[in-house]
């Protein structure tokens, strides 16, 4: 859900879809899916072991939770530690100031928690929006059904990263081409050039809720997920974009060099005449 933001003049003019970026990206997803297939199983299994008997303990066997409780339990106080934890843990390296691996170190180390009003605003809409769709367009079993098996964990998450994949190209590329709404929505994600880690999230509030969680909550909905399997696919999708937006190269998760094959393409950060 982000990149590094330095292009050529030739590049700024519009969208690139060189077939060598192409085969980059395709070999990048296929050694990334083998690999989260492998790590998979034996993940599942230490779940069955330990998450799901606290899972069930916790929230469904004595019956006085509702859909609602547990929505708001995973969504506030869980997804606050993991997503704003996360995010300071992954500043370290800004904090102390690394050079190695950090991209455009010209632009020196900015505050990890720079552009916050802006971030927590971003985040509590985009929960608020996140409780409606699941609480509205999943059934109970999304928090009252069978616990998931591996099958059904792996099958839900490829479907997942497929669909975040095509729409956040299409959505992202829509607010890149349509340059009214750059300027009043999107231009705002692009205010800093060298990111750190929680400023993904420095969005429009209206951005936020069609670029940034529309894609993470359209797979679960299409394949009614249990909400074990969403919360491994949105622990997911929090690392990969806190550390797309970290300022370094890393290499076994999708970095600020590689970018995500959307905004790759995307070649053009602001529209010449915004």
């Amino acid at each position: 859900m982000a990149t590094s933001h330095s292009r050529s003049e030739a590049q700024s003019r519009g969208f690139s879809s060189s077939p060598s970026l192409v085969r980059s990206r395709v070999a990048y997803i296929i050694f990334h899916v083998t690999l989260f297939l492998l790590a998979l199983k034996p993940l599942v299994h230490m779940a069955e072991r330990t998450i799901y008997p606290w899972y069930t303990k916790r929230f469904v066997a004595d019956g006085n939770l509702s859909k609602s409780d547990v929505l708001i339990g995973f969504l506030g106080p869980m997804g606050h530690i993991g997503y704003f934890g996360s995010g300071i843990l992954l500043s370290l390296p800004t904090v102390l100031r690394f050079t190695k691996g950090k991209m455009q170190l010209r632009k020196g180390y900015q505050s990890i928690f720079a552009g916050m009003p802006v971030i927590l605003l971003a985040w509590i809409v985009g929960n608020t929006y996140a409780y409606v769709v699941l609480m509205y367009f999943t059934k109970d079993d999304f928090v009252f059904g069978e616990l998931p098996r591996y099958q059904h964990v792996a099958r839900d998450i490829l479907v997942f990263m497929l669909v975040e994949e095509v729409m956040l190209y299409y959505l992202h590329r829509l607010f890149h081409e349509w340059k009214a709404g750059y300027r009043a929505v999107h231009k705002l994600h692009h205010r800093f050039t060298a990111t750190v880690p929680l400023q993904a999230l420095h969005s429009h509030p209206i951005d936020q809720i069609v670029t940034n969680v529309t894609p993470i909550l359209a797979g679960t909905i299409i394949m009614q997920s249990h909400i074990l399997t969403f919360t491994l696919w949105l622990t997911f999708a929090f690392i990969n974009t806190l550390v797309s937006h970290s300022g370094y190269d890393h290499i076994f998760v999708e970095g600020s060099a590689a970018g995500g094959f959307s905004i790759q393409l995307i070649s053009g950060i602001e529209p010449r005449d915004a």
